[in-house]
C-alpha cells in the first residue's frame, strides 16, 4: 500500500469508497450516494485529498473540506476518512490518515475537526491513534433513517505548541498555572534581566505580568533541568503563522546555565520540533541586548533587520539552514 495525493482521476474510486460508507449507516448522516461528478467537486486546489493505493486500486482516502465562511476560521478543516469494504482492518485508513495531516499540515491548515458516531469505536481508535483528541458528545446531533445519533467531535492540532520536548539535559514541559512560584525563584535574580527591555522583571509583581501573559499564550513551557527535577527557566512559542512561521522569544534560564550546552539544547529542543510545520522560526530581541543577540549568533540564526516591535530586531532560521550550532 502507498499514499499519494488524490486527483479528479480518481473521483470514481472516491465515489465508490464513500458511497459504501453511506450504506454502511456508520460513518456519515448523508444517505444520498454522490457521483464522481460530484466528488470532482471536492478537489478545489485548496483542500488536499489523499488516496491510498494497493496494486494500482484506490483502497481508501483521507479529504479535507470548507469549515467556516469566517476568516479567523481560515486554517481550519473538516477532514473525512473513508476505506473500502475489502480493505478495512488493513490500515489502509491510518495511513490515509497519516498522509492528510502532513498534507494539510503543509497546506496551512492548523486544525482538522470532524464528528464520529458515538458507536463507531474503530473510526474512534484510529483518530486517536493518529493523534486525534475527543473534545465532547453532541446529543442528538441529527436523525438518520428517523432515529436520533450521538457523535464525538474530535479535534487534531497540527501546530502543536505545547508538546513535552525531551533531551539529554533538558525537559520541556507545558506551563502550568501552578509552576508560578517555582519559575519566579528561578526568575528572581536581577542580573537575568539587565540587558533586557523590561529590566525590573525580577520583581514579583512584574513578575507576575510576564507569567499570565505566558499562560494565556497556549504556548509557554517550563524548562526543567533534568538532573535536579527543578524549573530552571521559560520559554514559548509564539505569534504562529500555519505554514509560514513562528516565534521563539521570551526566554529565560538561571545564570548558571547560560554559555553552555544548556541553551544550545533548548533551541535545538524548540527549532527542531517547530520547523516540523513552519518554514522558518524567527527571534525577536532587544537592540541592546548583546547577550542574546551572540547566543542567536551562536545557534546559527541570521540577522534579518528591524522587528515590528519599538527597539527591536529580529533574526530567524529557515528549514534546511546549516545549524552547526544546534548540535547537542
Amino acid at each position: 500500500m502507498r499514499t499519494r495525493p488524490a486527483t479528479k482521476a480518481d473521483a470514481a474510486a472516491i465515489a465508490r469508497i464513500y458511497n459504501d460508507g453511506i450504506d454502511d449507516r456508520v460513518a456519515t448522516f448523508e444517505t444520498r450516494h454522490r457521483t464522481a461528478a460530484e466528488v470532482e467537486q471536492w478537489f478545489d486546489g485548496r483542500h488536499p485529498i489523499v488516496a491510498v493505493e494497493d496494486d494500482g486500486v484506490v483502497i481508501a482516502f483521507a479529504s479535507t473540506s470548507h469549515y467556516r465562511p469566517r476568516d479567523c476560521y481560515a486554517g481550519i478543516a473538516e477532514f473525512s476518512v473513508y476505506a473500502a469494504r475489502e480493505a478495512r482492518g488493513r490500515g489502509a485508513g491510518r495511513l490515509a490518515m497519516n498522509a492528510l495531516i502532513d498534507a494539510a499540515r503543509a497546506a496551512g491548515f492548523w486544525k482538522l475537526v470532524s464528528r464520529v458516531f458515538v458507536e463507531n469505536a474503530a473510526s474512534r481508535r484510529l483518530l486517536r491513534s493518529v493523534g486525534f483528541r475527543e473534545v465532547g458528545t453532541y446529543e442528538r446531533h441529527a436523525r438518520l433513517d428517523g432515529a436520533w445519533r450521538d457523535v464525538v467531535i474530535v479535534e487534531h492540532q497540527l501546530c502543536d505548541l505545547q508538546p513535552t520536548l525531551t533531551g539529554e539535559l533538558l525537559e520541556l514541559r507545558p506551563l502550568r498555572p501552578d509552576d508560578l512560584d517555582s519559575l519566579y525563584r528561578a526568575a528572581s535574580d536581577p542580573l537575568i534581566w539587565e540587558q533586557h527591555p523590561e529590566p525590573d522583571r525580577y520583581k514579583r509583581e512584574v513578575f507576575e505580568r510576564y507569567f499570565d501573559g505566558a499562560i494565556a499564550s497556549k504556548g509557554a513551557f517550563a524548562i526543567i533541568d533534568r538532573s535536579s527535577g527543578k524549573i530552571i527557566g521559560s520559554s514559548r512559542y509564539w505569534n504562529l503563522q500555519p505554514g509560514r512561521e513562528v516565534e521563539i522569544g521570551w526566554t529565560f534560564l538561571q545564570r548558571q546555565f547560560w554559555g553552555g550546552r544548556y541553551n544550545g539544547e533548548l533551541k535545538a529542543l524548540m527549532i527542531g520540533h517547530a520547523l516540523r510545520f513552519v518554514e522558518r522560526v524567527v527571534f525577536v530581541v532587544g537592540e541592546d541586548n548583546l547577550r542574546s543577540q551572540k547566543a542567536l549568533e551562536k545557534i546559527g540564526a541570521k540577522f534579518t533587520g528591524k522587528a515590528d516591535r519599538p527597539g527591536t530586531i529580529k533574526f530567524e532560521i529557515k528549514r534546511g539552514d546549516d545549524k552547526p550550532g544546534l548540535s547537542c
